[in-house]
């Protein structure tokens, strides 16, 4: 309610808001700042919200909830000492400030390492990559298949891929069940695998991007969008998303689409080709050990190069 009113209160000018419980960031146009500024002071001494004077930070720079947002350069990092802070409590189990669940450690220790190597990141959008495109997954009996396509102005290439569960569970063990109940981690990896086609084919190899995509099943779509779940094993999968987009500076959209009109993927996933049977040589081979490593295969150019067997995956 708060933030809504702060909005409603600066509408006249371009801003930004946001709060985490009742910590407060706002981004202020500077040729309309002081006025702002002072508005916002009036309306929280006015509804008498507690300000914590001593916590307040007015500048191009502020340190907001553990991260440093430097609005000059568009960037942010984690707050100086907060990732050795958070390094050390994680590495020594004996420490009682931190109470975490086994996945909530893990989630943190992958985090720490992710801003171990690289700890500013920009705040800038990525350009999107002007295309068409859609993925899905089927699991029925002890058959598991993703597919998907991407179509832009002059390109268009696509993948379908089978795997015995045997396969799937070389890899991902605790997938103990019927294949059914893990759809939503294989709709994941299928918009994963759409995301790997349009990296490595569609001259996308040195820019960043944003790829627009269609998925039809919810959970995966609200997971890759938020790359967050509590949820095992889709979080597990997620994670292997979240990674390989960090590192290849791919960042998913997810749009719904309702399974009937997600046509060409769902053929695709079952394995139905008779509508690309005349483009066989725009088909992408998906291999299941480069989904579930994407960061520990080596990609081997030119791929037409007489290359021993035992170098591909």
């Amino acid at each position: 309610m708060l933030l809504r009113i702060v909005h409603a209160l600066l509408g006249k000018h371009a801003h930004r808001a946001w709060i985490y419980v009742d910590d407060l960031l706002v981004l202020l146009a500077r040729n309309a700042f002081v006025e702002q500024l002072a508005l916002l002071i009036c309306f929280l001494t006015a509804v008498h919200a507690p300000i914590s004077w001593k916590k307040a930070q007015l500048g191009h720079e502020v340190t907001w909830c553990g991260w440093t947002f430097n609005f000059d350069f568009e960037t942010v990092q984690l707050a100086a000492g907060k990732l050795e802070k958070l390094q050390t409590q994680l590495q020594d189990p004996s420490r009682n400030e931190l109470h975490l669940r086994n996945e909530s450690r893990a989630a943190l220790t992958w985090l720490s390492r992710c801003f171990a190597s690289s700890r500013i990141r920009s705040l800038k959008q990525y350009p999107l990559l002007h295309c068409m495109a859609a993925a899905d997954a089927r699991a029925d009996g002890n058959l598991v298949g993703i597919g998907g396509w991407i179509g832009t102005a002059t390109q268009f290439v696509w993948f379908a891929e089978q795997w015995d569960v045997s396969e799937v569970r070389r890899h991902w063990p605790q997938l103990i069940d019927a294949p059914q109940k893990y759809i939503a981690c294989f709709e994941a990896l299928a918009q994963l695998a759409l995301a790997m086609v349009a990296k490595t084919r569609l001259q996308a190899k040195h820019w960043k991007f944003a790829l627009p995509a269609a998925c039809d099943n919810t959970s995966a779509e609200a997971g890759i969008n938020k790359l967050f779940t509590t949820t095992p094993p889709l979080s597990d999968f997620l994670k292997l998303v979240a990674t390989w987009s960090a590192c290849n500076h791919v960042h998913m959209q997810i749009t719904h689409v309702a399974g009937e009109y997600n046509t060409w993927a769902d053929e695709l996933s079952r394995n139905r080709l008779q509508r690309f049977s005349h483009r066989m040589h725009e088909r992408t081979a998906m291999p299941l050990l480069m989904l579930a490593a994407p960061l520990g295969i080596a990609h081997l150019h030119p791929e037409d190069a007489p290359w021993h067997r035992s170098w591909h995956a």
